[in-house]
């Protein structure tokens, strides 16, 4: 008998084929193409090790709490490489800085590595969130961009879905998990359907072959 619902070991399917087609294309993909496969790795490997914690009654939210941190980052670093202008850059950048020390202080105070990242999960997604916004907008002002094949949109639109429902989903996991733990249960295999909207967009991402400007 499976322990998990048949959606959530689709949704593992989903991540490791398109991990393992996006590593395969490793060699011919862009700059920031080779970004994204980097993050699909680490989440896909994120996922493994938290089912294996899991399966042996190890407490994994530390790892959750890296994830975390290494996802944002490394999707500030992709938004930077798409910006041409320095003040965005630095925009970035700052924000990044900013980021980082907000989360080492919270795991040292207020939200240590034995708690759910209630704080610094927010933090992150509103940080993403607001700058796929920006590099969408880019995008639809960009008059010689192809829609259809401009990694950016793709990406952009796989962040804005995925974290705004994800912030929507947690939020509603944080109040409705002392009053009603079975409505947490029913509604949390959305996250799993994001979790494959996200692969998908993120897989469109890199078939694309309209270079991009460091």
């Amino acid at each position: 008998m499976l322990k998990y619902p048949l959606l959530f070991y689709f949704m593992l399917l989903v991540e490791g084929s398109v991990t393992g087609w996006a590593l395969f294309r490793w060699k011919n993909s862009t700059y920031g193409q080779k970004f994204i496969i980097l993050l699909l790795t680490g989440i896909f490997i994120v996922e493994i090790l938290e089912l294996w914690m899991a399966a042996q009654n190890i407490r994994n939210f530390w790892l959750i709490d890296l994830a975390t941190l290494g996802e944002c980052l490394i999707l500030l670093s992709i938004f930077r490489n798409w910006k041409t202008s320095v003040r965005d850059k630095k925009i970035i950048l700052v924000s990044g800085i900013a980021f980082v020390i907000i989360w080492v202080v919270a795991k040292w105070t207020f939200e240590p590595f034995n708690q759910m990242n209630i704080y610094t999960s927010t933090v992150a997604r509103i940080i993403e969130i607001s700058f796929a916004i920006s590099i969408l907008f880019d995008v639809l002002k960009d008059s010689h961009s192809s829609l259809k094949g401009d990694i950016r949109l793709w990406v952009s639109s796989a962040v804005i879905i995925y974290a705004t429902g994800s912030l929507l989903l947690f939020a509603l996991f944080v109040v409705m998990l002392k009053e009603s733990p079975s409505v947490v249960k029913a509604i949390w295999p959305v996250n799993w359907v994001l979790m494959i909207v996200y692969y998908l967009l993120y897989a469109r991402s890199i078939s694309c072959r309209v270079p991009q400007k460091k």
